[in-house]
Parts: C-alpha cells; structure tokens; sequence
C-alpha cells in the first residue's frame, strides 16, 4: 500500500506539472483550449449498490460513498484521472455461512478505492457528456461496530476495475456540476457495485 501511495503522489506531481495552455475562463484561440478544456478537481457522492458474493455472503446493505477526483486534459478530448473513493457498508443479519443464518449486523464494512484511468470528453461546451476507464486497488477494512467502528478486525487490498459514464454542466466562475454512473468490480472477491453520483469541481 505504501508503494502504492508513492506512485499516485508522484503521477498527480507529474500531471501538475505538465503545462497548462488556458488560464482563464475565456476562450484561447491561440491553443484552441476552452474553458471545459481546463483540468478538474472535485468531489462527487452518493449511493453504491452492491452485488456479487460479498454482497450476498455479507448481506450488504447499500452504502453511502465519495470520491476525491482530479482530471488532466492530456489532449483536446483525453483525460487522464485520479480517484480516490470510501464508502460505507453495514453486514446484516441475515448471512448465510456454513453453520446456518448468521447475524453480522453489528459489523460494518469500508471499502476505499485508489483508481487512475483514462477518459474521453465527447463536447468542449457547458454541457459536456465523458466516458472513463478506471483500474487499481480497493481497500477493505471490516470493523466491529456499526457506524462508529470500534475496532478494525480485517484489512485487505483487491484489484478493481470500473468504468464511469457521466455528464458535466459547466457554471459560472469556473465550476462546473455532473451526474454519472459507475460499475465497479474488485476481482479475488466478487464484490460488484452500481453508483449512482453527483459532484461539483473547479476548474484549475
């Protein structure tokens, strides 16, 4: 995990430092950067559903969740992107384990993504629908406690894959506003998700 971090430090270092052609809102004619052109720092949330043998096996309830995201234009349509995510899950009372029924209900779930990818932006207007591939690490952390863990009993890393399919709408003074869905699915374990999303960001 340590190495792990290291890197998307010093990717996010590389990103900023490559050079940025539009730094105001108005239209450049010289680079023919608009102003949704510009790279993007913002946070979304909102409902992960989950599926797949985690979910059934633990009976997850759906979950709250955020993202951290940081988009850089590395062409006139292509992004590159940095995600990182946590969401909460609650385990039910009705698992099935190999005893019988179990009741887990008073255990909880987090799960962190740390995903980069690459996107594509299909307009340079306000309105402005994009399509990103994402791929790396989720984080697991199983906790003795319902919505204030007491204790971490388990922690686990598991290699993830999604995708995002959104939609931005560009506002005043360099804001803009999206919705989108994501898939995601960690692989070692089954867990799938659906989330459904809203977010604001500020154009850098």
């Amino acid at each position: 995990m340590k190495h792990l971090l290291v890197l998307v430090v010093a990717t996010v270092a590389q990103f900023c430092a490559l050079p940025t052609n539009a730094q105001t809102d108005n239209y450049d004619v010289a680079s023919n950067i608009t102003p949704m052109q510009r790279d993007h720092i913002g946070i979304d949330g909102g409902l992960m559903f989950p599926f797949g043998d985690i979910g059934k096996g633990l009976d997850l309830s759906t979950a709250w969740g955020m993202n951290l995201n940081f988009w850089k234009f590395i062409d006139e349509r292509f992004i590159g992107t940095i995600t990182v995510g946590n969401s909460w899950y609650q385990l039910g009372s009705n698992v099935q384990s190999d005893s019988g029924i179990i009741d887990l209900s008073g255990y909880s779930m987090t799960a962190t993504p740390l995903l980069g990818g690459i996107g594509y932006v299909f307009g340079t207007g306000d309105i402005h629908p994009y399509i990103v591939v994402h791929g790396g690490a989720t984080f697991i952390t199983v906790n003795v406690g319902k919505n204030r863990p007491t204790e971490e009993i388990n922690n686990e890393a598991y290699f993830t894959l999604a995708s995002t399919l959104g939609i931005g709408y560009g506002i005043a003074e360099g804001w803009t506003i999206s919705t989108s869905a994501r898939y995601a699915k960690m692989f070692g374990e089954d867990l799938q998700t659906i989330a459904i999303l809203f977010g604001v960001s500020y154009r850098i």
